[in-house]
């Protein structure tokens, strides 16, 4: 038995250290996005071990301390996620006065139970929909729940990377962009919220760290769009399924060189994924908003038959909270690394 807890130990270890280092590789990769998990099995191997192991030898000791520096390091990147940080990020509001919200939803392509989010969305009456992994067959298959937002931007594919947009307020300036493949769309516009002020939105769903696809050309497109984020003066959103972690080092850098800000810090993971697997769930689909926005509502919705769940928030529209912005300490770097990381499909 004894061997058995230095084999499981061992590879915790290596695991940890695996999660613990921002190496941009798609392999590693799937250890940070993983951080939450790994923490959980060694405090449960820490547990079983205590239990069934009388006596500590060097070894043991030893084992035990490496354990908890890689469980000690990777927990501390993941804390700010819990609801016991100091801090939100976004600060909770109770003013309804101008709110906007929204609905984000991977409807994964395959899943042809369209029904269950159907009834979310004539339950909520959200004002913005954002889904992604949209075919035609989905476009079609919500049409009438959708019928009460008139402005959208439909781009139905059938690599699972289609896109659409649904808006109760007015969207100007739509685009759909190719950043870096000329098979995964993004989405950009303005939403017109008032007479006077307009919402630059960002809708993303880059690929996943796997062997078959391209990590450079992932966080290309992510360092792109905070770029370009960088540059604009009106309020922004950004949504959607990232294939990535909030506390990832590329995340960390979007948010810096953007200045937006992530509503899950200081309330909760919000695990959108895997929905199948409850072990196996991650953060991935995010929205990052200005600091005009204060959050009234953040939620996870039930399953919808998708491998992802829907998230719905709420967010109160103050533009006086908005700070000025200040040139990114990061920018020269971002744009060297956007330019270097930059290829075709």
């Amino acid at each position: 038995m004894l061997s058995t807890f230095y084999i499981a130990g061992g590879i915790l270890f290596v695991f940890g250290i695996l999660a613990w280092l921002n190496i941009q590789k798609w392999y590693v990769k799937i250890f940070d996005i993983g951080k939450f998990q790994f923490c959980i099995l060694i405090v449960a191997l820490l547990i079983l071990y205590a239990i069934f192991i009388r006596e500590y030898s060097r070894t043991d000791l030893l084992l035990h301390a490496a354990l908890l520096i890689v469980l000690v390091g990777n927990f501390r990147v993941i804390f700010p996620f819990t609801p016991l940080y100091y801090k939100k990020e976004i600060p909770p509001s109770e003013n309804t006065e101008e709110t906007i919200s929204l609905l984000i939803c991977n409807v994964r392509q395959r899943n042809r139970k369209t029904s269950p989010l159907k009834e979310q969305i004539e339950k909520m009456k959200p004002d913005v929909i954002l889904l992604t992994e949209v075919d035609q067959y989905w476009c079609n298959e919500v049409e009438e729940s959708v019928a009460y937002l008139p402005h959208r931007i439909l781009q139905p594919q059938d690599n699972t990377y289609g896109m659409a947009l649904y808006s109760r307020f007015k969207l100007e300036n739509e685009q759909v962009n190719f950043y870096i493949e000329d098979d995964i769309p993004s989405i950009r516009c303005f939403i017109r919220i008032n007479e006077t002020d307009v919402i630059n939105f960002f809708g993303l769903h880059p690929k996943p760290p796997a062997p078959w696809t391209k990590l450079l050309n992932k966080q290309a497109e992510i360092l792109l769009v905070s770029k370009l984020i960088e540059e604009l003066e009106d309020p922004t959103i950004v949504a959607g399924d990232m294939n990535d972690v909030g506390w990832s080092r590329i995340t960390e850098i979007f948010k810096k060189v953007s200045g937006l800000a992530d509503p899950r810090i200081g309330r909760g993971f919000y695990n959108t994924y895997n929905a199948n697997i409850p072990f196996f769930r991650y953060p991935v689909d995010h929205l990052f908003i200005s600091d005009c926005f204060k959050v009234h509502k953040l939620n996870r919705m039930g399953h919808v038959g998708s491998d992802h769940f829907p998230m719905y928030a709420v967010l109160s529209y103050e533009p006086r909270l908005r700070k000025q912005k200040q040139p990114s300490i990061e920018k020269e770097s971002v744009t060297a690394t956007v330019s270097a990381k930059k290829s075709p499909a």
